[in-house]
């Protein structure tokens, strides 16, 4: 196995992930698949490790602004006054003001999801798909103008019959807020590059 160079954009302290045909690896910064006669299964143990209860650093904060919550609701039709009425949702609103849509701060989670801090990068798949989601909650609003933040947690590791599923479980919060505004565990499946 030839060494692989860490990715500046994720830093030195990066492990990578080996992904191959039914299953994903810690590969330890080393390029390649797996040496002859050398068991996947095994190998997958080193990615399992990662999984944890323990959440890992925060993303970059993002202003979520008014303007945000206007071109969403425009683009899904979602015009519910306590998104887009800035009076009406100071005077009616339990929340004080607007707040923006729970499918809103979800569809942020390209953006901060906190991915690049994790520590490991899956590294030799054929592409990685959208698999799903175990769960999610809006657990307190997010209003206009808030800044949130995400951070996430590796929570399973199953090699199938179509590549390795991941999950993981990410929480969005309002900077500043103990409670999580969004909790999500989305499903993750790395696919083999093909033959």
């Amino acid at each position: 196995m030839v060494p692989r160079k860490t990715s500046s954009k994720l830093g030195p302290r990066v492990k990578r992930i080996r992904a191959g045909a039914g299953f994903a690896t810690l590969a330890s910064g080393e390029e390649g698949g797996c040496a002859h006669g050398e068991d996947p299964l095994r190998r997958r143990g080193a990615l399992r490790k990662r999984v944890s209860s323990e959440y890992g650093p925060w993303s970059d904060e993002l202003e979520l602004t008014k303007r945000m919550i206007d071109e969403f609701a425009e683009l899904t039709g979602d015009r519910q006054w306590i998104h887009v009425d800035v009076e009406r949702a100071r005077r009616e609103s339990r929340f004080g003001g607007p707040v923006a849509h729970g499918f809103l701060t979800l569809s942020l989670l390209p953006r901060i999801g906190s991915r690049d801090r994790a520590g490991y990068e899956v590294v030799g798949q054929g592409s990685v798909v959208n698999y799903g989601s175990d769960k999610l909650r809006f657990l307190s609003p997010v209003p206009a103008g808030a800044k949130v933040r995400a951070r996430s947690r590796l929570v399973e590791v199953e090699g199938t019959p179509k590549g390795t599923r991941v999950v993981r479980e990410i929480a969005v919060h309002v900077a500043g807020s103990e409670r999580p505004a969004l909790l999500y565990q989305m499903m993750v499946l790395y696919e083999p590059k093909p033959r």
